[in-house]
């Protein structure tokens, strides 16, 4: 498949050089997962932002780092080449602060789209193990991450 047989539409705002790293971290992680002819929406967002968003949808009134949301199947995305993922939710400002990644973020929301929990202990160890093994395939590896 060609590079560019996924698309991932990055809304960066004043996050540019984060959103630039964010999208090739997950064109990556695709391809390496072998994941082919799907978008997704990737938002990063100011903590203000993201603590309505949270608020809104998981009724916890606080800011967070990553809140991922997969698509519905029938929901039509005309725009979207490819089956439709869902979106993610990033905040990059409450991520460093915390002295995280927003890479480790961004992958891990990714692998919430892709079906990966956290639920029980069997799940997360399997997050866990993909999640180290797409790092191993990346130019880069994230710094530090709390999930």
């Amino acid at each position: 498949m060609a590079l560019n047989s996924n698309s991932i539409l990055v809304s960066a705002g004043p996050f540019r050089s984060a959103g630039n790293r964010v999208r090739d971290a997950l064109t990556r992680a695709l391809l390496f997962l072998d994941v082919h002819g799907v978008s997704l929406e990737v938002n990063l967002v100011a903590d203000a932002a993201m603590r309505i968003v949270n608020r809104d949808y998981h009724h916890a009134d606080r800011a967070t780092n990553v809140l991922s949301f997969p698509a519905e199947p029938s929901f039509p995305a005309p725009e979207a080449r490819g089956r439709s993922l869902g979106e993610i939710f990033l905040a990059p400002r409450f991520i460093e602060k915390r002295g995280d990644d927003i890479v480790f973020f961004a992958v891990h929301g990714l692998l919430h789209l892709l079906g990966y929990t956290h639920n029980r202990k069997s799940d997360t160890m399997k997050m866990q193990r993909v999640e180290r093994s797409v790092f191993k395939h990346l130019p880069y590896a994230p710094s530090h991450h709390r999930t």
